[in-house]
């Protein structure tokens, strides 16, 4: 279970879901990502940002940044 402002590991060729006005816009990440965990919506899918937006994505497809490289790279 994530916390507010944990690091998190998105894959490659995971869909990102959000909303630009009334719109929903939607992304497939080409490269593996880093997000900061923000909270948990509806039954499954949380909201992290990653280049500064807000989106939603599957929980079982992000995981804890167990890289110890990028360990205190928000610090």
């Amino acid at each position: 279970m994530f916390n507010k402002g944990d690091l998190v590991y998105i894959p490659q060729g995971v869909t990102l879901i959000g909303v630009q006005g009334a719109d929903y816009v939607y992304d497939i990440t080409s490269k593996p990502e880093l997000a900061v965990f923000v909270r948990y919506i509806k039954d499954d899918a949380e909201i992290v940002t990653t280049n500064g937006s807000l989106w939603s994505v599957d929980s079982r497809k992000i995981y804890f940044n167990k890289n110890p490289e990028l360990e205190n790279a928000c610090r």
